[in-house]
């Protein structure tokens, strides 16, 4: 036997030391019918040690069995009745298969107190290799105080990694476990990774445990490279537990397919208290993966909740579908406690399919909001739509759509979340078509506004209405795109600029809903290498407004009465006769409020109007402005009515003429 004691005698308390055993094969020889002994052990309080063994070669073997010419091993923490000591570590790796009688490896604490062993296992490293373990697998942690520990499991086979009473040849013959301690403690972690095509299955969801009795949920990672996961109806679980503020846990799953059977399986990650929500992912990688969340047959739910106690996070939810995703929004659970931030939600559809003919399609409102002074979360949203037919918001439709609204707000005096929408074909628009009280809102109460992020790289991005009164869009948007329409038409609707950019073309901003606004803020801007056109009953510029066209336009106009105000700047920088138009519609009023800098090209030709059109219509200037043109381009002001505040003054200096008309 090979014995890694830290000292030779039993008195005291010692830590187990360290044995490593690596060759391309690992061959035990015998003269009796035993096995070879390799123990790390600890003594009274000290933690477990580690033992390696590896066979590194193409046909290298381990077994792990109470037989001749096998070997056991044996790390365990602590001894027995003792108030401390932590299970070890053992680190099994050969280039072929790996075989454990789990009676023949013991790393786990012996004690009242302690943290679950580590156990790592990886078969296959020279190419192909199962890795079965004939019976079920603990890490879990002492009984009392500790953490679950560590099992992650690695091969690369053709023949599914099974987690049931009736597995053979590759995976683990009953349960896994690696809970928290029965007194306090997080919940421990469980990985399997096959890179092989045979994937992952399991004949209950409950086969694995990573509980947390008083403490944070534990993590499970079920991984297939080249095959599915199949996981049968039921409960899939890494939630917090106990009366402290613990976080939910993390679930992660990934294959070439999601293959759920006999109902729905219901993935909860939930934190206690004033815990956060825990983080559950799910990735299928070929096109035929579609996923389906909700309460259905072959369908999941997901609960990455938070506690419910002031303070308590929203979850993390990444859901990514080579094919097409279908969501229940009422199956996506990531509510927050009182003044918790909102949850993170990615939503992907059609990441391996380009052909059109894979949709997100979401029933319900996707709502990542915080709660009372807590931020808005964030949703980032992945389609690919290489037609003309936009993302609808607010209606149900053939292709992709969310029939409700997308929400990141914050209620109170926090700060607003992150939208995100993507069109993965890019050589196609980003149209999204916000239909009836369709609404997309990173707004916030009485803070900071936050972000809406539609972007686009060469192509033409619009955030449009439907039409009359349809369609709310709050928060900073940001824009970029060939050309770029933002037009949401509700009523009352502040439509506030973020960065707004037009690469080859025009950019418009409108807001025409009855008591709607157009504001750019400072240090926002709105450009284009065409012409700009902002639209409102009321537009304010702190920020920037340019057009680049030879020859360009910048018109801001109303549909009827314009009130324009602000301490930005407004400029056309192209070459010709540019032109900046400040109306209010035929027959209204523009009053003047601003104090924004006008700037036109040098020369005569350019020109700044000012427009109150028609029977009625009147011009009136704040008190103590002063409006001031220069460098030979022209200064217009056309209405049948003129009131100039006192003190205010339209100027003009070197060549430039005022018409006053």
């Amino acid at each position: 036997a090979l014995n890694g004691r830290a000292v030779t005698v039993w008195a005291g308390n010692f830590n187990g030391g360290t044995i490593s055993l690596t060759g391309g094969t690992v061959v035990v020889s015998s003269t009796g019918a035993v096995p070879l002994t390799v123990t790390a052990n600890a003594v009274g309080t000290g933690n477990g040690g580690s033992v390696s063994l590896t066979a590194s070669g193409a046909a290298g073997t381990l077994s792990l069995d109470n037989t001749a010419n096998t070997i056991l091993v044996s790390a365990t923490g602590g001894s027995g009745a003792s108030a401390s000591g932590n299970g070890g570590t053992v680190t099994l790796s050969a280039g072929s298969d790996i075989y454990v009688d789990p009676l023949t490896l013991t790393a786990n604490p012996l004690g009242t107190n302690g943290n679950g062993a580590k156990i790592t296992m990886t078969g296959g490293t020279g190419g192909t290799g199962n890795v079965f373990v004939d019976g079920s697998l603990s890490a879990d942690a002492a009984g009392g105080t500790g953490n679950g520990g560590t099992i992650a499991i690695t091969m690369a086979s053709a023949t599914p990694f099974d987690i049931s009473a009736g597995a053979t040849t590759n995976g683990i013959r009953g349960i896994v476990s690696a809970t928290g301690g029965g007194t306090s403690g997080n919940g421990g972690t469980f990985n399997v990774l096959n890179t092989g095509a045979g994937g992952i299955g399991m004949s209950l969801p409950t086969n694995i445990s990573v509980a947390a009795t008083n403490g944070a949920g534990g993590q499970i990672s079920l991984v297939g490279t080249n095959g599915p996961v199949a996981i049968p109806a039921g409960n899939l679980n890494a939630n917090a537990g106990g009366a402290g503020n613990s976080t939910g846990g993390n679930i992660n799953i990934q294959g070439t397919q999601l293959n759920i059977g006999g109902g729905a399986l219901n993935i909860t990650a939930t934190g206690v208290n004033g815990g956060a929500g825990g983080n559950v992912s799910l990735t299928t990688t070929t096109s035929t993966g579609s996923i389906t969340v909700g309460g259905g047959v072959g369908q999941v739910t997901i609960n990455a909740n938070s506690g419910a106690t002031a303070g308590a996070n929203g979850g993390v939810v990444n859901i990514s579908s080579g094919g097409s995703l279908i969501v229940d929004a009422a199956s996506l659970n990531t509510s927050v406690g009182a003044t918790g931030n909102g949850a993170s939600v990615t939503l992907k559809a059609s990441t391996q399919d380009n052909t059109g003919n894979a949709f997100l399609q979401v029933t319900g409102n996707i709502d990542a909001s915080g709660a009372s002074n807590g931020n808005g979360g964030t949703v980032s949203l992945e389609f690919y739509e290489n037609t003309a037919n936009p993302l609808l918001v607010g209606a149900v439709g053939a292709r992709n759509f969310i029939s409700g609204n997308v929400l990141a707000n914050a209620p109170g005096t926090g700060t607003g979340g992150n939208i995100t929408f993507t069109n993965r074909s890019a050589a196609s628009a980003l149209n999204i078509e916000l239909q009836g009280t369709g609404t997309i809102s990173a707004s916030s109460a009485t803070g900071p506004l936050g972000q809406v992020n539609v972007n686009q790289v060469g192509q033409a991005v619009t955030v449009a209405g439907a039409g009359a009164g349809q369609g709310t869009l709050a928060g900073f948007v940001n824009a970029s795109g060939s050309t770029v329409t933002l037009n949401p038409q509700a009523i009352n609707n502040v439509l506030n600029v973020g960065i707004v950019a037009a690469s080859a073309g025009d950019a418009t901003a409108s807001a025409t809903g009855a008591g709607s606004r157009l504001a750019i803020g400072e240090g926002r801007s709105a450009t284009a290498t065409g012409d700009v056109y902002l639209t409102s009953f009321g537009v304010q510029v702190n920020g920037t407004v340019t057009s680049s066209k030879a020859a360009g336009l910048v018109a801001i106009t109303s549909p009827g009465d314009l009130a324009f105000t602000g301490e930005g700047t407004v400029q056309t920088t192209g070459g010709g006769a540019t032109t900046i138009r400040v109306a209010a519609g035929n027959t209204f009023d523009l009053n003047l409020e601003s104090a924004v800098n006008f700037s036109l090209g040098a020369g005569p030709g350019h020109t700044l109007s000012f427009e109150a059109m028609g029977a009625g219509g009147t011009i009136t200037t704040a008190r103590n402005s002063n409006t001031t043109i220069s460098g030979g381009a022209t200064l217009q002001v056309r209405s049948p009515e003129l009131n100039m505040g006192l003190n205010s003054a339209f100027t003009a200096s070197g060549a430039s003429p005022i018409v006053i008309d």
